[in-house]
């Protein structure tokens, strides 16, 4: 293929390295956001010797006391809320809609997606998608159809007409696999993710299923057997060595000029696994910066506002336990020459004996000059991510129809965030239903859209956007909405039976 062969494997290896290089500031700061978030806010960590510092009388200045107060994980569970509680749905509504094609291809695609949100869990997607575009600053997908999963439904014939039980046959599955930011590479021309010519990913996968996957290079992707690559987890609050996995770049190239119908890469560090036209010509990856600097294309996570404010609670809450371990008990002040001796003993009294100077009692400290700073930083930081007002309203609000009002007017705060994630899920579900057309077997359309309309599958698969559009609308009322009916029918219902209370004298 010419198209195929326009970029060879070292061009393929140098998008990738100077992808990575031209992000790598981004990449520490989206991973340590997860950190934050899980509650790991110092880089190194300590022993279990020197865990037992907490209990220690005497700190020498090489132990330090490190105390968090995690802030970070309520206030990105408070935008998330927001977000989810806006319940963003994905409705389609006829481009005309006094036309009747127009309406039957709405309700055609709507019952598409509806089987999909209800077979792939898109309810449960959405909430991490959520926290992803929050806590990394960045949420993207790579939607694709697997022929590997799915029902059987039996087996490749052999050379004789006999079915070959090593090669089964599946119904196939999409699959919506979630990309972290930090896996993600760009051009390092581009402008905005969302435009970018292309979008590469990079993985770890198990090298014996990778060579199973293309026996025809097994040997070359399980010979580099003395790699060793270091691999981020969060749940082990750092990074972790394999030794058994590769690392597999994917490239995806838009529709353009050069690539009519687009292009994709998998390869390896040492050769390309496999290379072909996207499917359809659909691009598979959907992404969304959560927040975007004027003179950067990739995303920011709220966390990055956070970390000054975090990182002083954290350090005026360690002085205040340090104070209280080493300051904290009261102290006995005696003179040269004043001795003293324990009394004598007598129910619930302590007594004691002392000759010489009266001795002095030196009250200890508690750290509290350090509470007010401490406080003072929890303060600006609750009203700087604009979660003070909603904290306080929530607890002293009780008139109903303030409660509306005070929630209208926090929705408004976090609008430009649910809209953005709107837009996300608008992306996703164009995306679906362009590969439904291509890989969706007319038995499974069936099922999903109901016998009656068998006629209109063909048409379906022959349909372009063109035709009708995507409109973002809540699929599900929250609290909020439903209490401001019931308030609005009541108001109404009052004037409905003053009117007959009227009419009848």
């Amino acid at each position: 293929n010419q198209k195929t062969n326009k970029i060879d494997h070292a061009e393929l290896m140098r998008l990738y390295s100077d992808g990575e290089a031209e992000d790598q500031s981004l990449y520490a700061e989206q991973r340590s956001n997860l950190l934050l978030y899980a509650g790991d806010h110092y880089n190194k960590k300590v022993s279990n010797f020197y865990r037992r510092i907490r209990d220690s009388k005497e700190l020498s200045t090489e132990q330090k006391l490190r105390l968090t107060k995690n802030h970070v994980q309520y206030i990105c569970d408070v935008y998330v809320n927001q977000i989810v509680s806006s319940n963003p749905g994905v409705g389609f509504l006829p481009k005309n809609e006094k036309e009747l094609h127009d309406q039957k291809v709405a309700e055609i695609h709507h019952a598409v997606w509806r089987d999909a949100y209800e077979k792939y869990d898109i309810n449960d997607l959405i909430d991490d998608w959520a926290d992803s575009f929050i806590q990394i600053g960045e949420v993207a997908t790579k939607i694709f159809f697997d022929k590997t999963k799915g029902e059987l439904k039996g087996y490749e014939p052999d050379e004789f007409g006999n079915p070959d039980m090593e090669k089964p046959v599946y119904s196939g599955e999409f699959v919506f696999q979630e990309i972290y930011g930090f896996n993600i590479f760009r051009p390092i021309e581009c402008k905005d993710i969302k435009k970018a010519e292309w979008i590469g990913i990079r993985s770890m996968v198990n090298k014996k299923e990778l060579a199973a996957k293309y026996p025809d290079l097994a040997d070359k992707i399980t010979s580099s057997q003395d790699e060793t690559y270091h691999i981020f987890d969060a749940e082990k609050s750092g990074y972790g060595k394999s030794d058994n996995q590769t690392l597999l770049l994917e490239v995806y190239y838009r529709p353009s000029i050069i690539y009519p119908k687009g292009q994709y890469f998998l390869f390896t560090k040492d050769s390309i696994l496999d290379s072909g036209e996207l499917p359809g010509g659909v691009f598979p990856i959907v992404i969304q910066p959560c927040t975007k600097l004027p003179t950067s294309c990739r995303g920011k996570s709220i966390i990055k506002v956070m970390r000054p404010y975090q990182a002083e609670i954290n350090r005026a809450a360690s002085k205040i336990a340090e104070h209280q371990i080493t300051l904290g008990d009261d102290k006995l002040l005696i003179q040269n020459g004043t001795k003293v001796s324990s009394g004598a003993g007598l129910p619930g009294v302590r007594t004691v004996n002392y000759s010489g100077m009266e001795p002095k009692v030196l009250s200890g400290r508690d750290g509290s000059q350090y509470l007010g700073y401490m406080q003072s930083q929890q303060a600006e930081m609750y009203q700087v991510m604009k979660v003070k007002e909603l904290i306080e309203d929530k607890q002293s609000q009780l008139d109903p129809y303030m409660a509306l009002y005070q929630s209208a007017r926090n929705k408004k705060l976090f609008q430009r965030f649910i809209k953005r994630f709107e837009k996300f899920l608008i992306n996703v579900v164009k995306t679906y239903q362009k590969l439904a057309k291509i890989h969706l077997t007319d038995d499974y359309m069936i099922y999903a859209i109901g016998s009656n309309e068998l006629v209109n599958v063909s048409e379906f698969r022959q349909l372009d956007d063109i035709c009708y559009e995507i409109k973002v609308e809540a699929q599900a009322e929250d609290v909020e909405e439903k209490l401001g009916k019931t308030l609005a029918i009541n108001h109404v219902l009052q004037y409905v039976e003053l009117e007959n209370h009227l009419l009848d004298m």
